[in-house]
């Protein structure tokens, strides 16, 4: 697989499933490919322009990767001919959903408004209901975006002077990009039993 900043072992997956997986680069080193001797190449659309030193390696399929994972993992589902197990997968993460939103309701007031928001070293994102996390917290978990999220398309930057206008009563706040040595942070433990918020957060 190819990496994300030089890593294969990405920060949001717990322990090491990836680590002795073959590294390609963060673009695909051609003949690295060649040495892995993969059956079948996924490749996204950007490896469109070496789609035909790709396929002389093996099988490949340019994956337009759509900005809803759900789709785009059925896609994979088919090219691997995997279809049922990723519904049953869909189905069963479905069930965690709705789960979760039932503990939720038990700390967070009907109503409540939230936002995904992101702060990178030179601006300040906001991430609309369909992208990324933003699609987790308000698709899945069915949230209530802060009034106006519903006008970001995907991702939008932001000034400060803007930041009031999305006044929301809880705020998920990511700070930066994961570098390359997160795989090497201390392990994460448990946090503790939740407990109900006081005032706004």
């Amino acid at each position: 697989m190819t990496t994300f900043l030089g890593q294969t072992n990405l920060p949001y997956i717990e322990g090491k499933p990836l680590a002795k997986t073959l590294a390609l680069g963060d673009t695909p080193n051609l003949e690295a490919v060649l040495q892995a001797g993969p059956d079948l190449i996924l490749a996204r659309k950007p490896e469109q322009k070496v789609y035909d030193q790709l396929s002389q390696v093996a099988p490949t399929v340019i994956l337009d990767i759509p900005s809803d994972w759900r789709q785009a993992f059925r896609e994979v589902g088919t090219v691997v001919g995997h279809e049922k197990q990723a519904e049953e997968w869909l189905s069963n993460y479905d069930k965690k959903a709705a789960d979760i939103r039932g503990e939720i309701s038990g700390y967070v007031k009907p109503g409540s408004t939230f936002l995904y928001l992101r702060i990178m070293p030179k601006e300040i994102r906001v991430h609309g209901t369909q992208e990324l996390f933003g699609a987790t917290l308000f698709q899945d978990l069915k949230l209530t975006p802060v009034p106006g999220l519903e006008q970001v398309k995907r991702i939008e930057p932001i000034s400060l002077e803007k930041l009031p206008d999305y006044d929301a009563d809880y705020i998920f706040l990511q700070v930066g990009s994961p570098p390359r040595e997160a795989t090497n942070r201390p392990k994460r433990t448990s946090p503790p039993s939740p407990s109900p918020p006081s005032g706004r957060t």
